[in-house]
């Protein structure tokens, strides 16, 4: 889907999928395992990894990436997405109006970010320059997304996908609305 012009069939899919396996794997071509993800994650989880929690009230110090550039990058998605370079782990928050094309969008970058810092150690402390580098990687690879997704998405259903069916998220799972305005930036969960 993410590298080649036609892309395969649900059934040519079928036939590589591994029945038992856990929720979330990331595979790159249908070999190793390069990652986990989670859709539908709330804002609050992806912002907890990013900073220092306070024990007695639970809020959040000390963040380690502008949240607001996150923002920006996917201003104009329907999601947003971090991936936690340490654990392998991509974490997509939904906004309230993210359609099914957009879970799938969403899901197939996060499986392109995971790709792309697989050669990587992550055995390294986690430092604010990673986290730098790390949305300079979600907004290169949104851009190349942004490129060919549509010709992807013409692609699947020309093999037969159903593009309008949500079916990546297998829990309940949250949504935010995202208000922008000159004085402020708000967020709803």
């Amino acid at each position: 889907m993410l590298d080649q012009k036609q892309a395969l069939t649900p059934d040519e899919v079928s036939v590589q999928e591994r029945i038992f396996e856990r929720d979330g794997v990331l595979r790159w071509r249908g070999t190793r395992i390069i990652g986990k993800a989670r859709i539908g994650v709330s804002l609050r989880s992806v912002i907890g990894l990013l900073g220092q929690r306070h024990s007695a009230t639970d809020s959040v110090q000390g963040l380690s990436i502008d949240l607001e550039r996150l923002m920006n990058i996917f201003h104009d998605e329907e999601y947003l997405l971090w991936y936690e370079r340490s654990h392998r782990l991509a974490m997509i928050v939904l906004k309230s109006e993210a359609s099914p094309q957009s879970q799938l969008k969403a899901w197939a970058h996060a499986l392109l970010v995971a790709q792309r810092h697989a050669s990587e150690d992550t055995r390294s402390a986690r430092s604010r320059s990673m986290d730098e580098e790390t949305l300079q990687r979600l907004q290169e690879t949104l851009s190349d997304m942004s490129i060919r997704w549509k010709q992807s998405l013409v692609a699947m259903e020309e093999s037969g996908w159903d593009l309008n069916t949500a079916c990546l998220e297998t829990t309940s799972s949250s949504r935010i609305r995202l208000q922008r305005n000159a004085a402020s930036n708000s967020i709803h969960e």
